[in-house]
């Protein structure tokens, strides 16, 4: 009996060793200090961080692109003084050329700063990098010696007018963590070509091989949980009055449609019967962006030219943050389809998009958002 005690005794020693050895060599890992795991976060703590003076710096990032489409979720800034920092989201080219989709800022006050943006919906699409401008802060870090993989934009490094970034060892004033999008909302406006009395746009055969049908697909293979409407919105484009564009605003486009929205297509100025077309697309913009302003947009014009309108329109949309996709050497014989039009009951035969325009014009929308897909 008492050497039965003693192998008992041997036995919960020698369990209790084994399991303190397993919690040494096997610690718990936390939440969030993975880089771009599945809530995902940039490199370094920013805590405890060696200050290094640098000048001429502009645009800089952490060596991993996002592997996933997701949200920036939080976002975590060491600030050298107070201000506004801005915040740019684009790709990195073989030339090592920084592409950029969009950009935001963030007002910091001097030390950490910790923002929650998940409901700002910053869409970081696959592949693509988050950047902080740090000109005017000019200050980066290091820790103990520690290096970082990172890539920084410098002035001096500047040829020919543009500025490659490279890679560099210092810790950047900044970390974020994303969030894998769970559902992406779309919103499309446009004129018959995009829908006609509810149906597919004209003049597809039918409602598959119109270029919203196709698109949705194509966003439905990446984004399983897809919400997409379409509007008309040729009443717009034909008001003469910029209060009576307004008012169809406000009738027919509802603000709960416009909630949380990612992307905007427009396929507007066929029909625009305002001089000030630029006004009239502003306000329109603005409509939206007023609730969800971090939408992605993108203009698709023109199929009736109007060399007026359509010289001026791709610059302007440029200035409002808006892709602009061409369509108009689509409208020859070899891209017209035959569709007739009863307007008051005079019937008319005009020519629209066939089944090939109609997905050369997807093929194009797709090719602009660079989703991995």
């Amino acid at each position: 009996m008492e050497n039965r005690k003693k192998w008992i005794l041997v036995i919960t020693i020698l369990l209790v060793v084994f399991i303190g050895m397993i919690l040494v060599f096997n610690p718990k890992k936390e939440n969030g200090n993975t880089q771009l795991s599945k809530e995902e976060t940039s490199e370094e703590n920013l805590e405890k961080l060696e200050k290094v003076n640098v000048s001429d710096y502009h645009l800089v990032t952490y060596e991993q692109s996002a592997n996933t489409n997701s949200f920036i979720k939080s976002l975590e800034v060491k600030a050298v003084k107070n201000g506004k920092i801005k915040f740019v989201i684009g790709s990195i080219d073989s030339d090592s050329m920084i592409h950029e989709r969009t950009s935001f800022e963030i007002d910091c006050k001097e030390g950490e700063n910790t923002v929650d943006l998940l409901e700002q919906r910053h869409l970081l699409k696959q592949g693509e990098y988050l950047f902080m401008d740090i000109y005017g802060q000019d200050v980066l870090y290091t820790k103990n010696g520690k290096t970082a993989k990172s890539l920084v934009q410098i002035q001096s490094n500047q040829t020919a007018g543009k500025m490659p970034i490279v890679q560099s060892d210092f810790i950047l004033p900044f970390q974020y963590t994303l969030s894998k999008v769970k559902e992406y909302n779309a919103l499309v406006i446009g004129n018959d070509i995009t829908t006609k009395d509810g149906k597919n746009g004209l003049a597809a055969t039918d409602e598959a091989h119109d270029y919203y049908a196709l698109t949705k697909t194509r966003l439905e293979n990446t984004f399983p949980n897809l919400n997409i409407n379409r509007i008309n919105a040729k009443a717009w484009e034909q008001s003469n009055q910029l209060q009576m564009q307004k008012d169809w605003l406000a009738q027919n486009i509802k603000k709960d449609v416009l909630q949380n929205l990612d992307l905007v297509l427009f396929q507007l100025g066929d029909n625009f019967q305002q001089e000030d077309f630029e006004t009239s697309v502003t306000e329109l913009v603005q409509w939206i962006r007023q609730i969800s302003p971090n939408a992605e947009m993108i203009w698709i014009g023109l199929w009736d030219m109007n060399e007026k309108i359509f010289n001026r329109l791709p610059s302007f949309c440029e200035r409002l943050g808006i892709e602009f996709i061409n369509i108009s050497d689509l409208a020859v014989p070899e891209y017209q389809s035959l569709a007739t039009e009863n307007t008051n009951l005079n019937f008319t035969e005009v020519f629209y998009p066939n089944n090939e325009a109609m997905q050369i014009i997807s093929n194009r929308i797709i090719e602009t958002l660079k989703f991995e897909f």
